[in-house]
């Protein structure tokens, strides 16, 4: 009489042990996926080689020979200010060409003040803005990639030691390679920098990220996947 109360407990218990196993075996099946981390940023295309002809001492602008988008030898004057009964005459000091003329004729300048401004294009660099924060994911030698086409354009060779105290950022500096068309200066381009490999358990693709906005927060985003985990209770 008394046995039967007893079984049912014991049937119980073999049920509950079962269902936990079943779950224990299930969350042992899901294995860990490596991917890249794929850092979302813009770089921006700016020239090597730029210089800037400075006043030297104060005066009246007489002449600018040159126009916006000329093209300039090394040797060229560029500008001739009055000063008192002379006139200076200031030559080009690097080939290229005219990108800002800072004055017009008759106005008066101070020594310090930019004249014109002579930008080389043959060779450029991209420069990229990161948050304190991205920064500490940055480091030399990671490679940078175009996201239109996901194929390598640069390398970073270069990271500032400090933010920028305007802008509240920090800069990185990449050696391009081209990929198939020029570059432009000012040109803005969407871009990833490849990461370190990690471990993620939840993998979903970037445009299914809307459906986990409960319970999930993104941990890292890799290209057109992104590693998702769970936020603390």
């Amino acid at each position: 009489m008394n046995q039967q109360p007893h079984r049912s407990f014991k049937s119980i218990l073999f049920l509950m042990s079962f269902f936990f196993m079943t779950i224990l075996l299930f969350s042992n099946k899901v294995k860990a996926e490596s991917l890249r981390e794929l850092i979302p940023s813009y770089g921006v295309i700016k020239p090597k080689f730029v210089s800037t002809q400075v006043a030297i001492g104060n005066g009246i602008v007489h002449k600018i020979r040159y126009k916006l988008g000329d093209k300039v030898n090394r040797g060229k004057i560029l500008i001739s200010i009055i000063e008192r009964e002379t006139i200076r005459n200031y030559r080009n000091t690097l080939k290229g060409t005219v990108a800002k003329i800072h004055v017009t004729p008759g106005a008066a300048i101070s020594a310090g003040m930019p004249l014109v401004t002579i930008v080389n294009s043959d060779k450029k660099y991209m420069e990229i803005a990161f948050s304190p924060d991205e920064s500490n994911k940055i480091s030399r030698g990671l490679s940078v990639l175009s996201q239109n086409k996901n194929v390598k354009i640069g390398t970073i060779n270069r990271l500032s030691p400090i933010v920028d105290p305007d802008t509240g950022t920090v800069l990185s500096f990449v050696d391009l390679k081209s990929f198939g068309r020029p570059y432009r200066i000012g040109e803005v381009l969407p871009i990833f920098i490849e990461g370190k490999i990690k471990k993620c358990k939840k993998v979903i693709g970037l445009k299914e990220l809307g459906l986990y906005t409960n319970g999930y927060k993104v941990n890292f985003i890799a290209g057109d996947k992104v590693c998702l985990e769970g936020k603390a209770p």
